[in-house]
């Protein structure tokens, strides 16, 4: 008995044209699922979950400002009440910087004096002079009074009587310019007629005519009672004859 196919065929191929229709259909409510399921995570937890991160973040932001606020107005307040406790204070302050320096240059100049003092001693009287002329007798107790008192009138006569002598042997070699020097090195520590009329001479002997007799002008003027009065007087006489009649 033989059996006709094609109805058979035509059954298979309704039902693939039926499970193709069904796939799509299936396809399409998935989407749909998917898309609302997405949608719904998206409303229910990412935008809450973001709106709270950005509101954390705008709180740390405030939170830290604020902070950096009070430091900074804490810090100020501190810094002024500083500046005032100053202001109140600088008065004694300065009174102990006062004192401080005071007690500083006491010692310094008892120091100096004692140096002088071995200067003296060790024969160098130009540097004696020289360090007691910085310092004055202020504050000094009696004993050092004394020995300040002491170098005033010994270190100049000295350091000026150890110039001259030195002068005077550059003269006598008729090294006036070498002399020169020196005896305005004495004359500087302690003017005397003996310093201005070899000094003078020194002048005159270079050919510094004019230099010379407003030397010899100043022992006339200033050293009347001088031995060297008279021959300051008798060169000057030569250096400016009077006028012929």
């Amino acid at each position: 008995m033989l059996i006709d196919n094609k109805p058979s065929a035509n059954i298979i191929s309704n039902l693939e044209k039926n499970n193709g229709s069904s796939l799509l259909i299936n396809y399409l409510i998935s989407f749909l699922v998917g898309g609302t399921l997405v949608l719904f995570i998206f409303y229910a937890w990412i935008l809450p979950y973001n709106k709270r991160v950005h509101d954390l973040t705008v709180d740390a932001i405030n939170t830290a400002y604020d902070q950096e606020k009070s430091y900074y107005e804490n810090h100020i307040r501190t810094l002024s009440q500083t500046e005032e406790l100053l202001k109140l204070e600088n008065g004694e302050l300065n009174s102990l910087l006062d004192m401080l320096r005071s007690q500083v240059s006491l010692n310094d100049k008892m120091n100096n004096i004692d140096l002088a003092i071995n200067k003296m001693d060790s024969r160098e009287y130009d540097v004696a002079y020289y360090i007691i002329n910085t310092i004055d007798a202020d504050g000094l107790s009696d004993e050092y009074i004394q020995k300040y008192e002491n170098l005033k009138t010994e270190a100049p006569a000295k350091a000026a009587g150890e110039l001259y002598i030195a002068a005077m042997l550059d003269y006598d070699a008729k090294k006036y310019e070498e002399a020169i020097v020196r005896f305005e090195k004495a004359r500087d520590i302690k003017e005397d007629a003996d310093i201005l009329y070899y000094l003078a001479m020194s002048e005159s002997a270079l050919g510094n005519q004019d230099r010379a007799a407003e030397l010899f002008n100043i022992i006339i003027e200033s050293y009347s009672t001088s031995l060297q009065f008279n021959n300051a007087q008798n060169r000057l006489n030569e250096l400016t004859p009077p006028p012929s009649p």
